[in-house]
């Protein structure tokens, strides 16, 4: 069925997506484990060493735009990380759907194919039903043949014989 290779193509996509976003979730889960024990291991008074050692006020200011982007750039990833998770659940979704509808398909096949199957089966039975009543009617024919057959022997025995009697009486007579 045409319909059911397409929506397995498309489930075989679908599976595929889901394994890159599952590797691409993986990836990002392993990044974040390793800056969350990055931070841990500086710790937050390592941020305050960095503010502390400016040499001026310009200074301070650039070192606190850096840890800035750092944590800004630590949200970002987790925001990342999430928006792949959740890509990485509605990918699952869709191809339990795709699977759902390509389950449903197949059913509907059986089905089909069960009714040609039956179909076929009630044709084949009347078929065999006209061919023996045909063939019970063509030995009816055969057996009323044969009965007329044999009537006419029997009157063609007994035209004879009413004529061999007229014969008889006539040459009696003449």
């Amino acid at each position: 069925n045409v319909l059911i290779t397409a929506k397995e193509a498309e489930i075989v996509e679908a599976e595929i997506e889901l394994a890159e976003a599952i590797e691409t979730e993986t990836a990002q889960y392993e990044a974040m484990k390793l800056r969350i024990q990055f931070m841990y291991e500086q710790g937050e008074s390592n941020y305050f060493a960095m503010l502390l050692s400016a040499e001026n006020f310009s200074d301070m200011l650039n070192k606190a735009d850096y840890i800035e982007q750092l944590s800004a750039y630590d949200r970002q990833k987790l925001d990342e990380y999430a928006a792949t998770t959740e890509y990485v659940r509605v990918c699952k979704a869709e191809l339990e759907a795709q699977k759902g509808l390509l389950d449903e398909a197949k059913a509907v096949v059986v089905i089909e194919q069960q009714n040609v199957e039956d179909l076929i089966t009630a044709k084949q039975e009347t078929l065999t039903e006209y061919e023996t009543d045909i063939a019970n009617k063509e030995a009816a024919i055969a057996e009323y043949e044969e009965q007329l057959a044999l009537e006419n022997e029997i009157i063609s025995a007994l035209e004879a014989q009413v004529l061999e009697e007229k014969r008889e009486i006539l040459a009696d007579n003449g």
